[in-house]
């Protein structure tokens, strides 16, 4: 209880200048709390008990607390520790990056990384105005970190829906099928098919802002498998879309843009003729299937009245309709004997890609025909042109 040791020497006082032959100075008293009482003359007490931070297992991208209780008649001072090489090396947290409260009961780790998976955590506490009480650390505390690629709180090996597009891992392939190639397996990669439209509308479903996900925000996910929840069912294998009935999935068919190559040609007849237009498209590198339709308009004349109906709908509501049409579903369709009633009739051929829905559909300019009754002479001039 003197100062040093052995033997002290005082002055005339009786202040201690020398203590086992070492020179001795006074100092103003400490006072470690800041409490405003000297720590010789404030009753304290060491770290009468406390609680071991609890292991925790979470996924990427997560919030997580580390927590301690304890107990002392003095203040406490914390300080958390990690350890990155299971235990080794330890060294003191600070208030950067993902950590936070690193010198308080609660320490913070957000967000969660994958890196961080078998990270170690402890935490050092001291009594610093209680000199005598021992410093303390608890037990040793491991985070486990899963993947979590979608950021729904559910790890990989337990989402069926690791990028929440609405195709469930097994469709996709499972755990490694890439499509693609591009390094990324489809079950993580929101454009399976690398063609610039996302999976979860080549499958199908609605994407109301864009960004890949089934649906639209506020998200809600089920907290057993992952899965989207909302006004949309994920869809059974039969019902993802293949809208050019090919026998691959959309999501996984590869499209590019559709563009116009050549436009019909307006035709001048006589009755009975028969009359071949042709128009064409194609996508980039021939990528892709292109769906055309044939499409007529009876009133051509009338632009502001104007209607385009596919030629096959229209034949269907006209079992008397004029004309004897065949290749609808082509670049070139070919009409037999036209009558006069179809004078002024106009053509156009539609064009899509309907297994690549984020792309335009295209058609070509309209061709009309003009029909006339007679060529009396086998000109092919109409007699009503014909000088």
């Amino acid at each position: 209880g003197k100062v040093g040791v052995s033997i002290v020497q005082v002055d005339i006082f009786g202040k201690v200048f020398a203590a086992g032959g070492i020179g001795f100075n006074y100092d103003t008293p400490s006072d470690a709390d800041n409490s405003g009482t000297y720590d010789f003359i404030e009753y304290g007490g060491g770290i009468t008990s406390y609680s071991n931070p609890n292991g925790i297992v979470t996924t990427e991208g997560a919030e997580e607390t580390f927590t301690v209780s304890t107990s002392s008649t003095s203040e406490i001072n914390y300080q958390w520790q990690i350890s990155i090489d299971n235990g080794i090396s330890w060294s003191n947290l600070t208030n950067t990056d993902a950590y936070s409260g690193v010198t308080t009961k609660s320490l913070t780790v957000s967000p969660v990384s994958i890196d961080m998976n078998g990270y170690q955590f402890k935490l050092i506490m001291s009594t610093p105005s209680y000199v005598c009480g021992p410093v303390v650390e608890t037990a040793v505390a491991q985070i486990v970190a899963n993947p979590d690629f979608d950021g729904d709180g559910v790890a990989d090996d337990v989402d069926l829906d690791d990028d929440n597009d609405g195709i469930t891992d097994v469709f996709e392939g499972g755990n490694d099928t890439d499509f693609d190639n591009d390094g990324i397996p489809n079950r993580l990669d929101l454009d399976s098919d690398n063609d610039g439209c996302n999976d979860v509308r080549e499958a199908g479903y609605t994407d109301f802002n864009g960004d890949g996900i089934l649906g639209g925000p506020p998200y809600q996910f089920n907290e057993e498998n992952g899965l989207v929840e909302g006004s949309q069912e994920y869809k059974a294998f039969d019902e993802i879309d293949d809208l050019d009935f090919n026998g691959k999935k959309d999501y996984l068919e590869r499209g590019t843009a559709l563009s116009k190559t050549s436009d019909p040609s307006s035709v001048t007849t006589v009755e009975y003729s028969k009359v071949t237009l042709s128009g064409g498209g194609a996508t980039v590198d021939n990528v892709g299937t292109i769906i055309y339709s044939w499409q007529i308009s009876t009133n051509f004349d009338d632009p502001i009245n104007r209607v385009w109906t596919d030629v096959s709908y229209y034949i269907t509501q006209n079992p008397d309709h004029p004309g004897v049409y065949s290749g609808l579903d082509s670049t070139t369709i070919v009409i037999d004997s036209v009558l006069s009633s179809m004078d002024k009739f106009a053509y156009r051929l539609f064009m899509e890609t309907p297994a690549f829905k984020c792309d335009g559909d295209v058609t070509s300019n309209s061709a009309q025909i003009r029909v006339y009754k007679q060529d009396t002479d086998g000109d092919q001039v109409p007699d009503e042109l014909d000088l």
